[in-house]
C-alpha cells in the first residue's frame, strides 16, 4: 500500500525549486544510499532507554543530544536537530484550530496532514547529509588514528614503512586504506525521536535503505508515565495520553506490516527481560554486529530497573482502561501478535477481572465513554499526585528527622560530657572539702594541745631550763 504522503514526497523531490536541481539531486542521492538505524515508538514507551542501550553498544545516536531532566534523569538521547525539525514539521501540518497536543502531532480529530511534509524535504536532506558527514568524519578520525597506531606498532617491531608512501597517504584526500574503508562502511548512525513514528513514510521515501527499531509499551504504562510528568495539558486532558498512544501505535503497526524486512518490532518490557534475544535480532535482521557478552555487560550498566515502572494487570486503572477504552487493548494485542519480541502478557485476564464494567458498550455512547475514560484517568492522576505528596512528605520528614538528630546529637553529647565533668568536679570538691575539714580539725586540736602545754607547769619549767642552758653555753641537742 502506498499512502498519499509517499506520492507527495516523490513528486516533491523533482518539483522543489528552493535549491538548484543538481544540489537537490545530489543530496537525494546521498540520502538514498544511507542506512541509518532509527529508533521509533510512542512517547514514554522506552525509546530513550532503547537509544541509550544502542549508544552503549556503539551506535552513534548524535553528538548534540537533548539534555536530561527530572522526567528523564538518564537522558532522552534525542538529536536536537532531528527533534526540532520534526517538532516544527508536525506542528505546521496540524490544524491549529483542532484541540490536542500539536507538539506531538496529535489532535482530537487527528488532523495531521502528511501531504504537507513534502515542503520539508530540502531541510530533511540537508539534515541527513550533515549527520552522515559528521559520522563519517568522526569514524575516519578514529579509524585513521587506529591505523597510525598499528603502523607505528609494526614499525617498532622491525617492519619498514616507506616514508614517501606515508606522506602521500596523509596528503591524499582519500587517505583511508582498505581496512579503514571497510570499517567506515560498518559505521552506524541513527537517531531517536518518538515523532518519527508519524513520519515513517516520509523518511522511508528519502532513505529506502534505512532500518527501524520499533518499540511499543502497554497503553496503561504509557498513560501512567505521561501522567507522572505533571504536564499541564495532560493534567487537564488525561485521556489525551491514551488517544495519542493509539494514534502513534496504529502508525507503528501499519509501517511494520508493510515493511517487515526493514524493521524489528519489540515490546520494551520483554526486551529488558530477554536482552540476548534482542541483540540477536539486531544482528540477524538489522545487521548490527556486536559482541553479545560485552553488550550484555553494557546493558546492565545502563539499565536501572527503579526508573522503569509497570502497572500490574490487577491494578484497577488497567481494568478500567481495558473496559472503557477496549480499542487500546485490541491494538496492543495486535502488536503482540506480530512482534518479534512480544509482551508475554496474558491479556485475557483483563476481561476476567473482578473490576469488569459490564454492559458499558451497550448502555453508553461514545461521548459517555470518553467522559468516563477521562474521569477514570483523573482518578489515577489524583492517586499519583497523592502518592507523590506522600513521598515528598515522607522525604521531608526523614530529612527533618535526620537534621534534628544531627543538630541535637552534638549538644546532648556535650551536655552529658559537661554533666559528667560537673559530677566529677562536685565529687572532687566534696572530697577536698572533707579533707580540708579534717585538716582544720587536726590543726585546731594541735593548737589546743600546744596552748594547754604552754600553760602547764611542765612547760614553764622546761622553758626556764632552756634559758639556763643557753646562759651557761650548753648546746641544744
Amino acid at each position: 500500500m502506498m499512502d498519499s504522503s509517499t506520492l507527495s514526497n516523490r513528486s516533491a523531490l523533482s518539483a522543489q525549486q528552493s535549491q538548484p536541481l543538481t544540489e537537490q539531486a545530489e543530496l537525494a542521492a546521498i540520502a538514498a544510499r544511507m542506512s541509518p538505524l532509527v529508533i521509533v515508538g510512542m512517547h514514554r514507551s522506552g525509546t530513550s532507554l532503547t537509544a541509550a542501550l544502542l549508544q552503549a553498544i556503539g551506535v552513534d545516536v548524535g553528538q548534540n543530544l537533548y539534555l536530561a531532566d527530572g522526567n528523564n534523569v538518564k537522558g532522552y538521547f534525542e538529536d536536537v536537530e532531528f527533534l526540532e525539525f520534526q517538532r516544527q514539521t508536525l506542528q505546521a501540518c496540524c490544524d491549529r484550530d483542532d484541540p490536542g497536543w500539536h507538539d506531538w502531532g496529535w489532535t482530537e480529530h487527528e488532523t495531521l496532514d502528511p501531504q504537507k511534509f513534502a515542503a520539508s524535504i530540502p531541510q530533511a536532506l540537508e539534515l541527513i547529509a550533515a549527520r552522515q558527514s559528521i559520522t563519517q568524519f568522526d569514524h575516519a578520525i578514529q579509524s585513521n588514528n587506529l591505523n597510525l597506531e598499528l603502523k607505528k606498532s609494526a614499525s617498532d617491531s622491525g617492519e619498514r614503512i616507506d616514508q614517501n608512501d606515508r606522506i602521500a597517504h596523509q596528503d591524499h584526500p582519500d587517505h583511508l586504506d582498505k581496512t579503514n574503508d571497510s570499517a567506515l562502511t560498518e559505521s552506524l548512525w541513527g537517531w531517536k525521536d518518538p515523532r518519527t513514528t508519524l513520519m515513517l513514510d516520509f523518511w522511508h521515501n528519502l532513505m529506502p535503505q534505512a532500518r527501524y527499531l520499533l518499540v511499543y509499551r502497554s497503553p496503561w504504562d504509557v498513560a501512567d508515565s505521561i501522567l507522572r510528568l505533571n504536564s499541564h495539558i495532560f493534567s487537564l486532558h488525561p485521556d489525551y495520553a491514551l488517544k495519542a498512544w493509539h494514534y502513534y501505535n496504529r502508525h507503528l503497526l501499519d509501517f511494520y506490516t508493510r515493511y517487515p524486512d526493514k524493521c524489528v518490532l519489540v515490546n520494551i518490557n520483554q526486551t529488558l527481560r530477554s536482552p540476548r534475544q534482542w541483540l540477536e535480532l539486531l544482528r540477524s535482521r538489522l545487521n548490527v554486529q556486536v559482541n553479545p557478552d560485552m553488550a550484555i555487560e553494557k546493558i546492565k550498566a545502563v539499565f536501572d530497573p527503579k526508573l522503569f515502572r509497570s502497572l500490574d494487570l490487577s491494578h484497577p486503572t488497567v481494568a478500567l482502561i481495558s473496559q472503557i477504552y477496549p480499542a487500546s487493548v485490541e491494538l496492543f494485542t495486535k502488536l503482540d501478535q506480530v512482534a518479534d519480541i512480544a509482551s508475554g502478557l496474558d491479556l485475557n485476564q483483563l476481561f476476567k477481572s473482578d473490576h469488569k464494567i459490564t454492559s458499558l458498550e451497550v448502555n453508553h455512547t461514545s461521548d459517555d465513554r470518553n467522559q468516563i475514560l477521562k474521569s477514570a484517568l483523573l482518578l489515577h492522576l489524583q492517586l499519583l499526585q497523592t502518592q507523590s505528596t506522600q513521598r515528598q512528605t515522607q522525604t521531608e520528614l526523614t530529612k527533618l528527622k535526620q537534621q534534628a538528630e544531627i543538630e541535637t546529637k552534638s549538644p546532648i553529647q556535650e551536655l552529658v560530657q559537661l554533666q559528667e565533668l560537673c559530677d566529677r568536679q562536685q565529687q572532687d570538691l566534696a572530697t577536698f572539702a572533707q579533707v580540708h575539714t579534717d585538716q582544720a580539725t587536726h590543726i585546731a586540736n594541735l593548737h589546743h594541745e600546744i596552748t594547754a602545754m604552754k600553760t602547764s607547769k611542765f612547760w614553764q619549767l622546761r622553758q626556764v631550763w632552756f634559758k639556763f642552758k643557753k646562759a651557761i653555753g650548753i648546746k641544744f641537742d
